[in-house]
């Protein structure tokens, strides 16, 4: 998927779930879903984060690949250990973020392999950047302005 949709439906997320979890500080809560929504692709040089961290995109996908360790749960589980230890805050925003960044590479034909270093994968038929997935993004937009306009923050 592309940048803008893994970024909108990680704010999305974060919206519906933002009341449920009792966040106390809404607005860095919402900082780091952003800062956090594409952060797997950071195996991938070419993607919006790759190009921004060059050097460190190219040397991850050397060791990792793309959409292995970083498209997987044991990222998710490792990372979010470890930022617990510091901010429970950060650690919520990337738990967010990076799972609804996992459900929407799931959807694609190349999809992820959530139990990395099992070889099991989820793949669908959205392709990134096709008619379905800008059609997706619209659908995603519109229920969260739906959502923003019933009350919440």
């Amino acid at each position: 998927m592309l940048f803008y949709t893994h970024l909108i439906f990680s704010v999305f997320a974060g919206l519906f779930l933002v009341d449920y979890l009792s966040v106390s500080n809404k607005p860095f809560f919402f900082l780091f879903l952003v800062l956090f929504a594409s952060l797997p692709d950071i195996d991938k040089a070419n993607s919006k984060i790759g190009r921004n961290f060059g050097f460190l995109s190219k040397l991850v996908n050397f060791i990792f690949g793309h959409r292995k360790f970083f498209h997987s749960f044991l990222f998710i589980a490792f990372f979010y250990i470890l930022l617990s230890l510091f901010s429970n805050l950060v650690a919520l925003s990337f738990l967010i973020a990076t799972l609804s960044h996992l459900i929407l590479d799931a959807l694609t034909p190349e999809g992820i392999m959530p139990f990395y270093p099992l070889n099991w994968k989820v793949n669908w038929f959205i392709r990134t950047g096709s008619l379905v997935e800008k059609a997706l993004f619209l659908v995603i937009l519109v229920l969260f302005v739906i959502e923003l306009t019933t009350g919440h923050p």
